[in-house]
């Protein structure tokens, strides 16, 4: 049975692998390509039913601030991981009181989502104009983060959706 196996791979720098099935009564070699052995170890049964269940029933997906816009959900909560919308401010002109405002405003979301940002697994930053926004961002991005529990993170340039915006963040979090 499935619960009683698994599959290791070990690839090579030409792309070929070892996958090596463990049973309680051995180890079981079968040379397969390394994409082959992937598939197989993450498309078994078992693994799927581990991504799509949880006590033995479906895996519970909650959205919240489904009324603030139709096209979306500003906070999705899915097994024990929190997605945020994109954040953006009206609220300043310029990067550094946009990124403030966008910051107070995924602490207050994270926090309804039951985390906070010591939790931040990842972080996306896009900034109208990388010359002027991204120093005044980046120092209200150091002065807000948890320096003990950083995400990963990216920041690029890139036009916004309104003109008068600077900075929007979308951040990931663990519960």
């Amino acid at each position: 049975p499935m619960q009683t196996w698994q599959t290791i791979c070990l690839v090579s720098a030409v792309g070929l692998g070892t996958a090596c099935a463990f049973s309680p009564g051995g180890l079981l070699p079968r040379l397969k390509s390394a994409r082959q052995c992937i598939l197989n170890t993450f498309m078994s049964s078992q693994y799927l039913d581990n991504l799509n269940q949880g006590d033995g029933g479906p895996a519970e997906i909650v959205r919240l601030g489904t009324d603030q816009d139709p096209r979306y959900s500003a906070i999705v909560v899915h097994r024990g991981t929190v997605y945020l919308t994109g954040q953006v401010s009206f609220a300043a002109e310029d990067a550094r009181g946009q990124a403030i405002d966008i910051f107070n405003k995924i602490d207050k979301m994270l926090a309804q989502a039951g985390t906070d940002k010591s939790k931040l697994l990842t972080a996306m930053i896009w900034v109208k104009d990388m010359k002027t926004d991204f120093a005044p961002m980046n120092e209200e991005w150091n002065a807000w983060i948890d320096s003990g529990n950083k995400p990963t993170r990216a920041c690029v340039e890139s036009p916004l959706a309104r003109e008068s915006l600077r900075v929007e963040v979308q951040v990931t979090a663990a519960v």
